[in-house]
């Protein structure tokens, strides 16, 4: 709770983002897996802590690990008992694993034909899968109101995203929703490696300038991440982009929980500067 009190001092907070942490089995994992709280039990419990300073929160669900009949449970409940109606709908590890539940599409869906389900949707995007754009133009058909990428540390990606995103949505005639650019803080070389792990794509010229000198590569690291974003920036206000854009810091692992302020502090500072140029 400090940490979230430390950052509400700092930081103009919208909303905290509570992901659902699962046992990744596709691959080996280079940390050991801690299970966690329930995604809605953890911010019930910031809520109550904070009480009227509470921040609102954007609660995670992996949708294709329980069927439709189970998941609505989940929902109504979520709704009704917890009063958290901004969800970010999550998918699958892999397109190839036949998963119980229903896609992301799917179950935005569903939710949208119930009509006691008075939820708003959010979804996940990776800038570096092909057609992603078109991915984002079905959710976005499908109820899906705003967006999360991935984390970033490169921008050619993201502003392929969204130029593909802004072509594809126009010539089908749909607004654009807004979308939150992820960025983590890195502290050490494991960071990287755990980012990579996840499937984060890191160019290796990043890499090596942000683990250069032993001492500093915190500092660098949100160096880059400010860079990133005043390129992603410039990019959206040359091409008069009009969806509106965020910001979403992670932390990723829990020795970058002071870190992951410092980044946010930092993102608070630039868009400040941004706008009274």
């Amino acid at each position: 709770m400090e940490h979230v009190r430390q950052l509400q001092a700092n930081v103009q907070v919208d909303a905290l983002n509570i992901p659902e942490v699962r046992n990744e089995t596709r691959k080996n994992r280079i940390t050991t897996f801690v299970r966690k709280w329930q995604p809605r039990d953890f911010a019930l419990s910031i809520q109550k802590s904070l009480g009227d300073q509470s921040p609102e929160f954007l609660i995670d669900r992996g949708v294709v690990h329980t069927n439709w009949s189970n998941q609505r449970m989940w929902l109504e409940k979520t709704s009704r008992d917890f009063e958290f109606r901004n969800l970010v709908l999550v998918g699958g590890q892999s397109s190839t694993i036949r998963y119980p539940g229903p896609g992301v599409e799917e179950a935005a869906i569903h939710i949208q034909n119930e009509k006691t389900l008075n939820l708003f949707l959010g979804a996940v995007t990776i800038p570096a899968r092909e057609e992603e754009s078109h991915r984002l133009l079905r959710k976005t058909e499908s109820g899906i109101e705003f967006f999360i990428s991935q984390v970033i540390f490169e921008s050619d990606l993201t502003q392929r995203l969204l130029r593909d995103y802004h072509t594809v949505a126009k010539n089908a005639g749909v607004g654009l929703k807004p979308l939150f650019l992820s960025f983590a803080p890195v502290s050490s070389k494991l960071d990287i490696e755990f980012l990579r792990w996840w499937d984060v794509v890191i160019p290796k010229e990043t890499e090596r300038y942000i683990l250069s000198k032993p001492s500093g590569i915190l500092e660098r690291s949100i160096t880059t991440s400010l860079e990133i974003f005043d390129e992603i920036a410039s990019f959206v206000h040359k091409m008069k982009f009009r969806a509106p854009l965020a910001i979403n810091v992670e932390h990723v692992s829990i020795h970058n929980l002071e870190a992951s302020v410092e980044l946010a502090s930092a993102f608070s500072r630039e868009i400040d500067r941004l706008r009274t140029k």
